[in-house]
């Protein structure tokens, strides 16, 4: 008998290779008492290191625990912009708010006071938020004129978060973001932002 030999003929296909997929026992929390109430947009001569935001924990007496929480301006998890990670013993006190400076070297010398956390190493004494190695862009810059600033949980479910200008995030602000001004919010308010 003659041996036959099949043909193969090879065709390719592309799949993204990254989807997150929550851990196993993941229970989202939508409750959670995490708010984003402030973000400082510098004015140009500033740079984009100036850059720092607020998060608080408006509750009265638990702790919010910020482990595996992420933050970033990213509208999706297949947008090229950059997400940050918390330290796994990272929380915030009842009642506390936590500041995190894209440099805590340029919020030290305007503020005179150190940030909780940093996104980018510029001072042994503070903490740097992990970057999500998925999710890099070129530099975190929040462009004032369109853009959204969103913090999620370990699951990259939406805790909190916010869009301005022609951002497709929701909820977000209609008037227009001034450079060398903050965006604020009152800690215990979800919507009202000024």
């Amino acid at each position: 008998p003659t041996p036959t030999i099949p043909t193969l003929t090879p065709t390719s296909t592309f799949t993204s290779t990254y989807t997150p997929t929550p851990p196993a026992d993941y229970t989202p929390m939508a409750n959670l008492p995490i708010l984003i109430t402030e973000i400082y947009f510098p004015k140009a001569e500033e740079n984009v290191f100036n850059t720092w935001f607020k998060v608080c924990n408006p509750h009265e007496t638990l702790y919010a625990s910020m482990a595996n929480k992420k933050i970033g301006d990213i509208l999706n998890l297949y947008d090229t912009e950059d997400l940050y990670e918390f330290p796994l013993q990272s929380e915030i006190g009842p009642n506390q708010c936590i500041i995190i400076a894209y440099q805590a070297a340029k919020f030290e010398s305007f503020y005179r006071q150190k940030p909780d956390y940093e996104l980018q190493d510029t001072d042994n004494d503070v903490t740097n938020l992990n970057r999500d190695e998925e999710h890099i862009g070129s530099i975190f810059w929040l462009n004032p004129a369109n853009d959204e600033l969103v913090l999620l949980d370990e699951g990259f479910f939406s805790i909190d978060g916010i869009g301005w200008g022609s951002s497709l995030y929701e909820p977000k602000i209609t008037f227009t973001i001034i450079p060398g001004c903050s965006l604020k919010r009152e800690s215990t308010d979800q919507s009202e932002w000024y």
